[in-house]
């Protein structure tokens, strides 16, 4: 059963003798009563705004706190909706290599919403039945969701587009990719340097370069984009999988056209 909301209803009245005491009372009031309401209305609709992508960082257990205001701006500036999928929900099977706490489950989102959809590789000419955006969310999420380092890169990339799409929190931005992006290369040498000569590189290692290019591409660094793929392209040589004369495992189908 809906509840109507009561409202206060002023009646207009005088004390005999003192009539212009009485009216500046009321005006008073009247002013009072408007500018408490207009306060009320915005701050109602800013908590709507907020509660809208769910953005809690009141948790003591999780690292990397999303600020409030970030969430205010991403409404603000973002006229689409970030994704059917609110940021407040959790991998109800376990099936990451991580729990990921609300920060993270937002940014998860905005790659798959608006990362992807942007990105120079969907531009390219994939030849897949479905379309670019749902393979490359289907294959490449899926593949960074199974590894610990490869989600810090998925998460990389989504700060480093936040930065640039959200300016008035950009420093939020920037500050949060930089630890991702100095945990990705810290994985990436140990991954590296703990690797036997003949034993292949995980898919999920391979990915890793692959998300520091898309990161200087972003920032503008084409020489460090170059070490990167170059980097991607001497892994997927040491699996010996561009060898193949059909290459369409994912993610060497990427590094072959940039090649």
């Amino acid at each position: 059963m809906s509840r109507t909301r009561s409202e206060i209803q002023f009646i207009h009245s005088s004390k005999p003798g003192v009539p212009e005491v009485a009216s500046a009372e009321m005006r008073r009031r009247v002013h009072s009563h408007a500018a408490r309401s207009a306060h009320a209305k915005t701050r109602r609709q800013r908590v709507i705004e907020y509660h809208a992508i769910k953005t809690i960082s009141g948790s003591e257990d999780e690292s990397l706190p999303f600020s409030t205001a970030a969430a205010e701006i991403a409404i603000s500036v973002i006229t689409s909706p970030l994704g059917f999928l609110g940021s407040h929900r959790r991998d109800p099977f376990a099936s990451f290599a991580r729990s990921l706490n609300s920060n993270e489950d937002f940014l998860l989102d905005y790659y798959m919403a608006n990362v992807v959809p942007c990105s120079t590789s969907q531009r390219s000419q994939i030849s897949h039945p479905e379309s670019c955006t749902q393979h490359l969310n289907k294959h490449f999420v899926q593949l960074a969701a199974t590894n610990a380092s490869s989600l810090n890169g998925l998460f990389l990339v989504s700060c480093r587009h936040l930065s640039q799409y959200l300016p008035h929190n950009g420093p939020y931005f920037v500050q949060l990719a930089l630890q991702y992006k100095i945990a990705c290369v810290r994985s990436l040498r140990e991954a590296i340097s703990s690797s036997e000569i003949h034993s292949p590189i995980s898919d999920s290692t391979l990915a890793l370069p692959l998300f520091l290019a898309h990161d200087e591409i972003l920032v503008g660094d084409g020489p460090s984009t170059k070490i990167h793929v170059q980097g991607a392209i001497q892994m997927a040589r040491h699996n010996r999988a561009l060898d193949k004369t059909d290459c369409s495992a994912f993610p060497y189908d990427l590094i072959q056209r940039d090649m």
